[in-house]
């Protein structure tokens, strides 16, 4: 069973399943990168396996972010400064600041989240 929940489009009068959006963070210089998805009503965040983190941490790192980064660690979601396995988060902004090692607003470093949220929001 997959974590990722589909949505319902009615588009032209016809129902049909639609993907969720797929959102990236893309370090300068390729040192990192990561791919997630929102879940189904778009309160947690998935990172999809393959996505790699910053292997250094800021001053500016949440400690819950820098205890969650070391149990992904040591529960071996997270190795060699790669994810393993989809992991499910609490939200964009928590997966952001693993994935950054520092503080991070989802809007600024997932590509096309805020413009997704704004347009949702209609």
């Amino acid at each position: 069973m997959s974590i990722l929940v589909n949505k319902i489009s009615e588009a032209g009068g016809e129902a049909r399943m639609v993907d969720p959006p797929t959102f990236i963070i893309r370090a300068p210089w390729g040192r990192f990168g990561a791919k997630g998805r929102m879940t189904g009503e778009g309160i947690q965040f998935v990172v999809l396996a393959g996505s790699t983190i910053r292997q250094r941490e800021t001053n500016t790192m949440p400690a819950a972010a820098k205890a969650k980064r070391k149990e992904l660690q040591s529960l071996g979601v997270i190795k060699d400064f790669r994810f393993e396995q989809d992991h499910v988060f609490r939200s964009a902004s928590a997966a952001a600041a693993v994935i950054c090692g520092k503080n991070a607003s989802a809007h600024e470093v997932w590509k096309g989240l805020k413009e997704f949220t704004d347009s949702s929001a209609r």
